[in-house]
């Protein structure tokens, strides 16, 4: 059964289902790729998931997740045409098979206090913690020369469409992350706020009225988006 739900500011989209014993959410930021700094955008990404002004750091983080059931939250950067999609997802045990009654609540919270709460005080993001992911996306970037057909995908690319939207890696370059500071990644993030679209998915046996209506009570977003991409 699908729905669709408009908040205004942000859509939300409803698949019920009773072919999982897990729920699935995902919150999309959707605009323009050419509005878009790659790099910073992918950078910001894997900060939001680090840590929260709540979970100011990535044991406590870990620990929370394990308290929620092995929580799965994800974050992920896409491109379908000139749509850049910047992603973020939880994957979680239906709430009937645990004992705390507000399993959903704290399920909701975690994910949008994410978004919402960023590990941002006196204006910056942790130095210490965006030192550890430089380094660890130093590492990823270059993976994709071990396995022959991403190596060709991304090869093939760069030599059809050169230095445009198409051409660039939605990850950046080592130089792009090396380069990447604080104040940076603030600015991106209240862009993203700024100019996306919002859309999120819901899929699993949920009340989705219930879910959506909780959804509203916690979310927020002030712009609204119209410029078509």
């Amino acid at each position: 059964k699908y729905q669709k739900y408009d908040m205004e500011s942000y859509q939300i989209y409803t698949v019920k289902t009773d072919k999982f014993k897990n729920a699935y959410i995902e919150v999309n930021f959707r605009e323009d790729i050419t509005h878009v700094s790659l790099a910073k955008r992918f950078f910001l990404t894997k900060i939001l998931q680090y840590s929260t002004l709540k979970y100011p750091t990535k044991r406590e983080m870990t620990i929370e997740l394990e308290n929620l059931y092995n929580l799965e939250f994800l974050t992920n950067v896409s491109r379908v045409g000139m749509n850049h999609f910047t992603n973020f997802s939880v994957d979680f045990i239906h709430p009937k098979y645990v004992k705390e009654k507000d399993y959903l609540d704290q399920v909701l919270l975690f994910l949008f206090d994410a978004l919402q709460k960023p590990n941002i005080r006196d204006g910056k993001f942790d130095e210490e913690q965006m030192q550890i992911l430089k380094e660890r996306i130093h590492v990823s970037l270059d993976q994709y020369k071990e396995k022959p057909l991403s190596c060709a995908r991304i090869m093939s690319k760069e030599n059809l469409f050169g230095d445009t939207e198409w051409g660039k890696r939605i990850y950046g370059t080592h130089e792009e992350i090396e380069a990447l500071t604080s104040d940076d990644l603030v600015l991106e993030y209240q862009k993203m706020w700024e100019n996306s679209y919002c859309e999120i998915c819901i899929v699993g046996n949920l009340d989705m009225d219930e879910v959506v209506k909780k959804i509203a009570g916690i979310f927020h977003k002030s712009s609204i988006v119209s410029d078509p991409i």
